[in-house]
């Protein structure tokens, strides 16, 4: 549990948090460097393509996140399409006007 907190704190935390270069560079070591305090554990376990791959795209989304110093509540953002909740922004609300008129 400690390192899916040190990985996706981001978006299980339910305020706004920044998003800096720095985080990113401490997520990105606690996702699979071996300077990780969870490598050992890591290293053990067995992952399937499709989710080393969506782990990669959300490490590249987080970047550049960090290159905007964007801030929101990721969390809230997070629940829009893991639990298909109302948007939780504006940006979100048009999206969501756009998909149901089409």
């Amino acid at each position: 549990m400690a390192y899916v907190e040190d990985a996706i704190w981001w978006y299980i935390t339910d305020e706004p948090s920044q998003i800096t270069p720095e985080a990113v560079q401490r997520i990105a070591i606690q996702a699979g460097d071996p300077r990780s305090t969870h490598f050992r554990t890591m290293r053990h376990q067995d992952v399937n393509p499709e989710h080393l791959m969506g782990r990669r795209l959300e490490l590249l989304v987080l970047a550049v996140l960090g290159e905007l110093r964007a801030t929101a509540n990721w969390h809230r953002i997070a629940r829009e399409w893991l639990y298909d909740e109302e948007p939780a922004t504006e940006l979100g609300r048009q999206e969501a006007e756009f998909l149901s008129s089409r």
